[in-house]
């Protein structure tokens, strides 16, 4: 009788099947779980913006569009035309023109954010086609085609 000394062709093709069936399930879910890490943060960061906006309106009277003269400090991003300002590695922060709302935008993730009233009292989840279903886990209701492939959803 011969002693086996190794793995047959088939066992090793079954282990490797078997080790990519289980890599195509666990890559996607990992990616989403980062991906609402991410918006966790952006959510945070807004929060932290909106206050100090609100600080700075009870001191001034006004809200501002240059976060520089908030009580917190962030560095200016990397395109100033649109006075963006960077918060962790992840995000883009800014205050829209009309000092409505303060948003936070996920970086090198096409259109996900969150956004919160300033002078406007609503509070909105900004998403692509792809990425709705985050603004739906976490409470959206009421999507408008806010553009061609991005979606608005109103937060509680």
């Amino acid at each position: 009788m011969q002693k086996s000394l190794g793995f047959t062709l088939i066992e090793l093709l079954v282990v490797v099947l078997i080790i990519g069936i289980l890599a195509a399930i666990a890559v996607p879910q990992y990616e989403k779980a980062v991906l609402k890490a991410r918006f966790s943060e952006a959510i945070m960061a807004t929060r932290t913006l909106k206050q100090a906006q609100d600080v700075y309106w009870m001191a001034q009277g006004t809200y501002t569009r240059d976060l520089s003269e908030l009580d917190i400090v962030y560095p200016l991003a990397e395109n100033p035309a649109y006075d963006n300002y960077i918060v962790g590695d992840n995000l883009i922060c800014s205050v829209d023109e009309m000092l409505n709302y303060v948003n936070c935008q996920i970086r090198k993730t096409p259109y996900l954010g969150y956004s919160l009233g300033l002078l406007a009292k609503k509070n909105f989840c900004f998403a692509d086609d792809n990425k709705r279903s985050i603004c739906e886990s976490l409470g959206g209701n009421s999507p408008e085609n806010y553009r061609e492939g991005a979606w608005r959803y109103t937060m509680p």
